[in-house]
């Protein structure tokens, strides 16, 4: 699990738009697994901001 996280967050430099939209300007979710990577675009940066796990309530999850 830990190398199939460090591949896809490792591609965000190359591809930042490939995660899912979501409703924040330039913050998009990556899924891996049953995971959630919340992630936000910069002009030069990735900033990964939660590592959440899909199992538990959505309804918790705050992003910004």
């Amino acid at each position: 699990m830990n190398q199939l996280f460090r591949t896809k967050t490792e591609a965000l430099k190359d591809f930042p738009y490939n995660g899912h939209t979501t409703n924040l300007e330039n913050v998009r979710v990556l899924v891996i697994e049953k995971y959630l990577i919340v992630y936000e675009i910069f002009e030069q940066e990735v900033l990964i901001s939660r590592i959440w796990d899909g199992r538990r309530n959505p309804e918790i999850l705050k992003i910004k």
